[in-house]
């Protein structure tokens, strides 16, 4: 009966001996170095590191990071007429908005993803989603037979699929892009990734919210009279503060991705009704696609909606599609009313 009271005693002890003997070491000059060394490594190390994998380096990090191709040479017409009237819209030079495209092998990724920024000289890096060249339904259900014969990865989930079943047919539909939504999907990626905010704005945020914590560990641990600057505050107020700075400013980043994400996407959509119509087929098949996937894989009930959005994405795909249907009823009245002026 004793042996469990003498075991939990010991281990007691043990703590008490290990919080006092840290305690001290925290008080001696090299002690409050390393603390301080924390805290501010805490606070410059990702930001640092972050900017320079997507500053200097993402040429050659991107690659890494997300598997891809280059573009097929037929594409690289559509891609520079885009180019040039982003160019012309936002009054740019080239060599103030560099940016290369590329096609991602990954499956998993069923939207481009992107690393860098135009408003810097080293440049936009973009993988577009691996279905941006498939011209028609026959050229998909080929390659999608070719690549994927029994499962189709998505959402961490291995879907398995009978291409030649009626859902089969219906899902590889939607993997096919028209050049409108091709259109869309280049100018949109050029816009949602424009500006300095784009490159610095999660290491400017990190580094923000982990500077307010470190004054609040380092306020309520040396300054409380209560934990009178123990090891074991240090600790338990670190963990506790940058846990927390850390979810801030991961939400404040989805914050800034949605806004972005809205903005880029309503610039894209007034440049021409084919865009507008573009961003329409894209998003809207999108959400088709995942209530497929839905249908032939249970598991998907707890990531994606009825609808087919996804849970946890910054920017519904629901809200980008209906933005667009609101922005091209927009035009249309406008259109009705400068029609009747004449």
């Amino acid at each position: 009966m004793l042996r469990p009271v003498f075991h939990v005693t010991r281990r007691a002890l043990s703590y008490r001996a290990l919080n006092e003997r840290g305690t001290e070491f925290l008080k001696t000059r090299v002690g409050r170095y390393v603390k301080l060394g924390i805290l501010g490594g805490t606070i410059v190390l990702y930001p640092i590191g972050l900017l320079i994998a997507d500053g200097p380096l993402v040429k050659f990090t991107f690659p890494w990071r997300y598997p891809c191709e280059p573009v097929p040479a037929q594409f690289e017409r559509l891609l520079d007429e885009e180019y040039a009237l982003f160019l012309l819209g936002q009054g740019r030079k080239p060599e103030d908005a560099v940016n290369n495209f590329h096609l991602l092998t990954d499956a998993e990724k069923q939207d481009s993803v992107a690393r860098g920024s135009l408003g810097v000289r080293t440049g936009l890096e973009v993988a577009l989603p691996f279905f941006f060249t498939y011209y028609n339904a026959a050229d998909a259900l080929c390659d999608l037979r070719q690549r994927f014969p029994k499962s189709l990865p998505q959402f961490g989930e291995n879907i398995e699929i009978d291409w030649d079943s009626r859902l089969g047919k219906m899902l590889a539909e939607t993997f096919v892009l028209s050049d409108e939504a091709r259109r869309f999907l280049v100018q949109r990626d050029l816009l949602a990734h424009d500006g300095y905010a784009a490159l610095g704005q999660r290491s400017l945020t990190y580094a923000t919210f982990t500077a307010f914590s470190g004054l609040l560990v380092y306020a309520f641990h040396s300054m409380s009279n209560l934990f009178k600057g123990s090891f074991t505050s240090f600790v338990v107020f670190y963990c506790l503060f940058t846990a927390a700075a850390i979810y801030g400013s991961h939400h404040w980043h989805l914050l800034y991705r949605y806004i972005t994400d809205i903005h880029a996407d309503s610039t894209s959509a007034r440049l021409s009704s084919s865009h507008s119509a573009g961003g329409r087929e894209y998003y809207y098949k999108w959400l088709k696609r995942n209530r497929i996937l839905r249908e032939l894989c249970d598991p998907l009930y707890t990531k994606v909606t009825w609808s087919g959005d996804v849970r946890g994405i910054p920017t519904k795909i629901v809200t980008r599609y209906d933005l667009l249907k609101d922005a091209d009823e927009d035009d249309v009245e406008l259109s009705d009313v400068v029609g009747g002026d004449f």
